[in-house]
Parts: C-alpha cells; sequence; structure tokens
C-alpha cells in the first residue's frame, strides 16, 4: 500500500487486543475493556474489508495475547485472563466459533506472534513470576508446540510479520520498564488535574460560607 485510510469503525471498543488475517479478511480478538470485575473482553471481531461483524466468543477472555492465522483457521493464545495473569490456554477459530487447541509451554502475556494455524510462532513476552521478560520463542504445527530460537533482546509488547521460517521481524517493541514510566506520568497527570478540581472546589465552598456569614452584616 502507499498510504492509510479510515476505515470501518469496530463495535466495541477495546485496548490489548490480538488480531489476525488479512485486510480484507481480518480478526480483532479479545482485549481489556471497561467492564468490570475482570475488564477481559472475549468478543471476537470479523472484517470484510469494509465493516466489522461480531462472531463467536472466546472460551477465556483475556487481553495481551497473540493472534495469528486467518479468518476461517486462526489461533489465539498467551495474554492476561482472570485469575491467570501468564495464560497458557490456546484456542482455535474456524469461521464461526472456538474450540480449545494444545496449551503452549509458557504462560506469558504481551507476546507478539505470527505464521498460520499450522506454522505460527509466540515470540517474547511477560512471564510469571511478576515482571519478568522473556527471549524465549515457541513453535505450532497446529497439534504441539516446540521451544525455538531465542530473541537477542527480550521484549515485552512485540509486534512481528512474516511467517514462521523466514522473514520474522519484530517491527514494534515497547520496553516494560518505559511502559510503567509512561503510565505512572499519566497518573501524575491526572492525580495534579483531580488535585486542582478539588482545589477550585473547595475555594467555592470557602467562597459560599464567607458570603453566607457576611450576607446578614451588609442588610
Amino acid at each position: 500500500g502507499s498510504g492509510w485510510a479510515t476505515g470501518g469503525t469496530m463495535g466495541s471498543g477495546r485496548v490489548f487486543l490480538s488480531g489476525a488475517g488479512t485486510a480484507t479478511a481480518g480478526l480483532a480478538i479479545g482485549g481489556l475493556n471497561n467492564t468490570g470485575p475482570t475488564y477481559r473482553s472475549a468478543l471476537t471481531e470479523e472484517y470484510n474489508g469494509t465493516s466489522w461483524s461480531e462472531q463467536g466468543d472466546l472460551s477465556t477472555a483475556r487481553g495481551q495475547g497473540v493472534g495469528f492465522g486467518i479468518q476461517t483457521a486462526g489461533v489465539c493464545a498467551t495474554g492476561d485472563s482472570a485469575p491467570t495473569d501468564h495464560e497458557t490456554a490456546v484456542e482455535e477459530y474456524n469461521g464461526s466459533s472456538w474450540t480449545s487447541g494444545t496449551s503452549n509451554s509458557l504462560g506469558r502475556n504481551g507476546a507478539g506472534g505470527n505464521g498460520t494455524s499450522t506454522s505460527g510462532l509466540v515470540i517474547s513476552g511477560n512471564k510469571s513470576p511478576g515482571v519478568t521478560i522473556t527471549p524465549i520463542t515457541e513453535e505450532f504445527d497446529g497439534s504441539a508446540w516446540t521451544t525455538g530460537g531465542s530473541v537477542n533482546t527480550a521484549r515485552y509488547g512485540v509486534m512481528a510479520t512474516g511467517v514462521q521460517t523466514q522473514h520474522c521481524v519484530l517491527v514494534e517493541s515497547q520496553d516494560l520498564d518505559l511502559q510503567l514510566q509512561l503510565l505512572q506520568k499519566n497518573m501524575m497527570v491526572l492525580l495534579g488535574q483531580l488535585l486542582q478540581q478539588l482545589w477550585e472546589l473547595y475555594v467555592y465552598r470557602i467562597n459560599k460560607v464567607v458570603d453566607q456569614m457576611y450576607q446578614p452584616l451588609l442588610l
């Protein structure tokens, strides 16, 4: 392609969702939303190049998972579910519904992935315990997982493209420490805005009380 253009709007807004397929036959899988109590989504939406339509839900709601394959033969692996923060459950999509597949060996979230439903990859990400970035890669042949070559630099929030045997390129990643710094910065900005609003409310109330106290004296 040569440029970007606005496409159809999704039915459900989410963050940290997974994707698979092509520009005219795509999948949007799971993600995190603002609906409690877990804030994990099981929604699947299909894209036909123009518009989105909701299809069968995941069995395990999750965000920060890995998606690969095509619209009629997709895979969703790993991720952040509830209460499991480092998921190993794998699900396979046939174009209308999800079924359980073979679990991968290493539970993780924020990993990258690419390939097909019979030749896929899960790359790097965050594993247990806590915040532990791993360089480990796992390969999927459609029925079983095996450990592949580790990446040179362990990453979190990985995006990958290509196929399992060649042209696997890490096109975007972000260090977890940087993400935490950005989150802390945003939280400080929001906290500052909240404190400013509280101060303005406090001053307003004080002025109202003063006015009420002195009003009889002015009459």
